[in-house]
């Protein structure tokens, strides 16, 4: 079943065609090169010059199945402890964010009116890093006014507690489509 970026699963689900894609394009073009070295028998031939340039979107492909194998997602505790508190809210998971400095594994992400709240199993995450590059994606996106917090825990206990704090019985307002605008920009996963 294909999912969509920010759905539950989604993370391992992409990691999973990543990397058969990339065994794939590899495969491609080693083909490529036994089958012009068997009809030639040589090296110096148009389908080696065909297999090296198809060399090119496999080692692109290799690098995002690295980046792809570096990310963990959102554990099956977390999303059991987060899911009941998402029927109101926009919830963002398995969101792994690069910037030029550092890469931010975030497990969920959700917004509410003004308040970005995002919650990381990893501790080594640099959360006041993570809130800087937010704040400027934000910014950079023509969302003004809008409040970034990124906790980290690595029990699932502690997860409700923020996100429960979030419902209300209010209109909802997606900060101007923050989420989506990031996720099409500045959000890779």
């Amino acid at each position: 079943m294909k999912k969509k970026k920010g759905e539950y699963g989604s993370l391992k689900y992409r990691r999973k065609l990543v990397i058969l894609r990339t065994i794939l394009y590899f495969a491609l073009s080693l083909a490529i090169f036994a089958a012009g070295y068997l009809t030639t028998h040589d090296r110096k031939n148009l389908l080696t010059v065909v297999a090296v340039l198809g060399l090119l979107p496999a080692s692109k492909s290799l690098v995002n199945m690295i980046m792809f194998l570096k990310a963990k997602g959102c554990s099956q505790n977390a999303f059991a402890a987060i899911s009941p508190f998402d029927q109101h809210l926009f919830p963002q998971y398995d969101l792994y964010i690069t910037s030029y400095q550092k890469n931010f594994d975030i497990s969920h992400m959700v917004v509410k009116d003004q308040l970005l709240l995002g919650y990381t199993e990893d501790p080594k995450c640099d959360l006041a890093a993570c809130k800087e590059f937010l704040s400027t994606a934000c910014k950079q996106g023509g969302v003004k006014d809008v409040s970034e917090k990124i906790i980290t825990g690595s029990s699932a206990s502690a997860v409700p507690m923020p996100v429960a704090a979030m419902r209300s019985d209010l209109p909802w307002q997606t900060a101007c489509g923050s989420i989506t605008m990031m996720r099409k920009s500045s959000l890779r996963c």
